[in-house]
């Protein structure tokens, strides 16, 4: 089963991992990830299975604002169309 659930500081190895296998331009950088994770004003998550990562998806908040944007969606190739 997969488990969607919010991303941390914990998973930094994991993401950067992920973001290098399945990029080969315009990655996001382990610094990057870190202030998406702790700073910005953003919604990270991550998709696992059997502790696994699967994939994540980084949404970024506008003040004064209820419309989130999508900054960035990575997926392992593993996880592809399910």
């Amino acid at each position: 089963m997969i488990v969607i659930t919010s991303a941390t500081a914990a998973d930094l190895p994991s993401l950067s991992e992920l973001e290098n296998r399945i990029f080969v331009s315009d990655r996001i950088s382990v610094r990057q990830f870190r202030y998406l994770l702790t700073k910005a004003n953003a919604i990270f998550l991550k998709a696992e299975q059997a502790d696994e990562l699967l994939g994540y998806m980084v949404l970024l908040k506008r003040k004064k604002s209820r419309r989130l944007r999508i900054y960035s969606i990575g997926v392992a190739d593993s996880a592809r169309k399910q």
